[in-house]
């Protein structure tokens, strides 16, 4: 069933308050949209993105300290200057502001002793840093606030109390028709306030001051629609939507969902979205979590489908982002239960009860695996990342692999520390998080851990902090605070420190694996005995960006001739030939024959399925010639 066909047909349409004043056009996720979050839309790439192989043993190519910060980056690709050039920027919201980075210059070294700001305008007088928008600049702004009253008066109302010094949310790229047009869509905590910038120059165009009823604030991204419109989900339980923001004419509406919004809205089809409620409260379930669909195809704000609040109310609350994949959507609880559900009905397809991964069971086990992540989900499989072993404060965390069809467990992974963020699904690996400071990479085949790049920090001693109704707004951990985002090429990850340097954000270049080629294995059909034959083999090395020495091995039916060692170059053109002669064979045999590149298996690659040939030889009996008579020609018996 098509979206449109589901809007049109459901029953018991539910019209939620007033109207806005005009209704939203669908957006086009695969070219006008480029909204990084945490699912297959929103985790890592863009359905336009290619993936990325990891290479082993990665170290970052730069690191930058921009202050406190739990976001998202978010990577743009596109023609700055326009001089024909396009070049890479990368935004993150750290501190109470918006950097814009240029992710293809290499910064120069930190000073020993060299404070964070020094280094930030050490940076910025280098061009590293392009940009920065504070977001008391969105009621600093007197044009800003002269042209909208609504603003003026949540800019008077958030200006009593003290602003936090971080920035929780994440930003979302609209593409326009020139470059002038592009804009950049940013959350921020606190105050809680969504703007609109220019993404060449970083100009507020429009913004929003959210009363979030005790400014509990913004943590998910904002998730952007045609026509200016924007929808984004308050901790205190509500939905935002919001139109006319990069005009400067913001208006809006609240929907009350209830409990905490703690991801970001997930895109649904043309003109829709998924809603999380972590902890929502109601007589007849008592504290529970909460997923809807919800439509912006009209003039209002509908609910979807009367099934849904009954087949998708959880025993406890849905802190991370669901995602969704054809016609399924895969999200979790914090009591370690995992779901997958039919997206036009909300029906469940399958359940799994953490540890055992069973089939849900009623009530659950007295101490439940903690999640606070959405899943990363693949071509046939979804990962799951516990942050704690059973119960929130009780042992490591673990990442498990289900199959996408039918929740079967294919492998289950413990992890040296709690995890943190949700996992990255790459070419041979899925990448995760953990709050012992590392990055850290398992094999999508076997879930055995791969290296990589992180390495450990040590915890955190900032203390937790009060805020007006008592909620905790950062956690004294140290390790992968924020989520990350694979584009362009670039890893980027944000990982706390404990100094004045709060969140460092660090970008790994991912190149291409090499891939070893067997091209070709050069055989005769049939040979004499004596002296045998000669093989000859030809091997490549594609995406070699540095020469690679391996060696290559040839069998002959099980007996291997001494191997011999080749290097891949470029003065080579990255490929090699080698031979072996056969030596007498016994007569009248087959010879199977198998030439290996890398037979010790010590190059990574990115495929290990075509390193080998093999051929056959017939070994042929030896003719006997008669005498000869001296007159030239043969006797005959």
């Amino acid at each position: 069933m098509s979206f449109r066909k589901w809007a049109a047909t459901a029953a018991g349409l539910l019209l939620l308050g007033s109207s806005l004043a005009a209704s939203a056009a669908p957006p086009v996720f695969t070219d006008q949209v480029t909204d990084y979050g945490r699912n297959r839309w929103r985790t890592h790439f863009s359905p336009s993105e290619p993936e990325y192989p990891l290479a082993k043993d990665a170290r970052p190519v730069w690191e930058v300290p921009l202050g406190l910060s739990r976001s998202q980056p978010l990577v743009i690709r596109a023609d700055w200057s326009g001089n024909g050039s396009p070049t890479t920027r990368v935004y993150h919201l750290a501190g109470d502001r918006l950097w814009a980075l240029n992710a293809e210059m290499t910064p120069p070294p930190r000073a020993d002793g060299q404070s964070a700001e020094s280094y930030r305008q050490q940076l910025a007088a280098g061009g590293f840093i392009l940009w920065s928008t504070p977001a008391t600049a969105i009621c600093a702004d007197p044009g800003l606030r002269a042209g909208d009253d609504r603003l003026a008066a949540g800019c008077a109302q958030a200006m009593l109390r003290p602003a936090r010094p971080f920035s929780s949310s994440q930003a979302a790229f609209w593409k326009g028709a020139r470059p002038q047009d592009d804009v950049i869509y940013v959350g921020y905590g606190f105050p809680a306030a969504v703007a609109a910038i220019r993404a060449t120059d970083g100009k507020v165009l429009g913004a929003y001051i959210i009363n979030a009823r005790g400014d509990r604030g913004i943590v998910g991204a904002p998730l952007v629609y045609a026509g200016d419109t924007v929808v984004i989900g308050t901790t205190n339980g509500d939905a935002v939507i919001i139109r006319g923001l990069a005009s400067g004419t913001a208006h809006s509406r609240v929907m009350h969902i209830g409990g905490r919004i703690s991801a970001s809205p997930v895109p649904l089809g043309e003109s829709g979205f998924l809603m999380a409620s972590d902890a929502r409260w109601s007589e007849e379930l008592g504290t529970h979590g909460y997923l809807m669909a919800y439509s912006l195809a009209g003039p209002g704000v509908r609910e979807f489908a009367p099934r849904w609040p009954a087949a998708v109310a959880t025993p406890s609350g849905i802190p991370g982002e669901s995602a969704i994949d054809d016609m399924t959507i895969y999200t979790a609880d914090k009591h370690g239960r995992l779901y997958a559900l039919r997206l036009d009905t909300g029906e469940l397809i399958w359940c799994r009860q953490f540890p055992g991964l069973g089939p849900c069971q009623p009530g659950g086990p007295a101490a439940p695996a903690f999640i606070n992540n959405g899943p990363g989900i693949d071509v046939d499989r979804v990962y799951f990342v516990f942050r704690n072993n059973q119960g929130p404060d009780v042992g490591p965390g673990q990442i498990v692999a289900l199959d996408k069809g039918t929740g079967r467990l294919i492998w289950q992974q413990p992890m040296n520390a709690k995890g943190n963020t949700a996992p990255v699904p790459l070419d041979n690996v899925v990448i995760v998080g953990d709050t012992g400071g590392y990055v850290q990479a398992y094999d999508k085949v076997t879930g055995k851990p791969v290296n990589f790049g992180g390495y450990p920090l040590r915890l955190s001693t900032e203390p937790y902090r009060e805020g007006e109704q008592g909620e905790r707004w950062w956690e004294p951990i140290g390790g992968t605070a924020t989520q990350m985002t694979v584009a362009d090429g670039f890893l980027l990850v944000g990982v706390n420190s404990e100094s004045d340097e709060r969140t460092v954000l660090k970008a790994y270049r991912l190149h291409p694996l090499p891939d070893l080629v067997m091209e070709s294995l050069s055989v005769p059909g049939a040979a004499d005995p004596d002296p045998g034959f000669t093989a000859r083999v030809r091997v490549s090395c594609r995406n070699c960006g540095a020469p690679v020495t391996t060696s290559v091995s040839l069998t002959l039916n099980g007996m291997e001739l001494p191997r011999q060692t080749v290097t891949f170059r470029p003065d080579n053109g990255w490929s090699v030939s080698v031979s072996w002669v056969s030596g007498p064979m016994p007569a009248g045999n087959a010879v199977t024959l198998v030439a290996t590149v890398d037979p010790e298996n010590t190059v990574e690659e990115a495929d290990k399925t075509n390193n080998s040939l093999r051929a056959t030889v017939v070994i042929t009996a030896p003719q006997v010639n008669p005498p000869d008579d001296g007159w030239g020609s043969r006797l005959t018996n």
